[in-house]
């Protein structure tokens, strides 16, 4: 839904960058066989996290760590 750069630096010659996330998601667990759903629903909510990306010299970014708020 979102994504907004909450920070980003270099170290030597490394950069990283910080990533406010907002998404929708839908949780649900299903039985097989039926399609009964029996935990958790269809309907979409809402969540934020922070993901931090790194990039190395020559190479692409790579996501580092994900913090859940």
């Amino acid at each position: 839904l979102q994504g907004d750069l909450a920070e980003a630096w270099r170290e030597g010659t490394t950069d990283y960058a910080t990533v406010a996330l907002r998404y929708a998601l839908v949780d649900k667990t299903m039985e097989r066989d039926s399609g009964r759903i029996v935990e958790g629903s269809d309907t979409p909510t809402e969540a934020t996290d922070v993901w931090t990306f790194v990039r190395r010299p020559g190479s692409s970014w790579e996501l580092s760590a994900i913090q859940i708020t």
